[in-house]
């Protein structure tokens, strides 16, 4: 299970960055002198990092959920053992 979950989320991660490098690359290209996709690099930039913020949040979630269960079969364990 663990080793699924760890592929989904190098999967999105991946994917996410990946996106987002193309959109920027693009952007730059063609921002130019032009003040409004100037801004929208910008934007696209905080979106991206509150993105990544996101990411780490969902891991971190995912830790805190197994760990969690671990101690929930433990106490399962101490309270009715075989």
């Amino acid at each position: 299970m663990r080793k699924m979950e760890n592929e989904v989320t190098n999967y999105l991660s991946g994917t996410l960055a990946r996106s987002f490098t193309a959109v920027e690359r693009w952007l730059k290209e063609d921002a130019g002198g032009d003040t409004r996709m100037q801004k929208a690099y910008k934007l696209l930039a905080r979106i991206h990092e509150h993105c990544n913020l996101i990411t780490e949040e969902v891991k971190q979630i995912g830790q805190l959920n197994r760990q969690i269960n671990y101690i929930n079969n433990e106490v399962i364990l101490k309270n009715f053992p075989e």
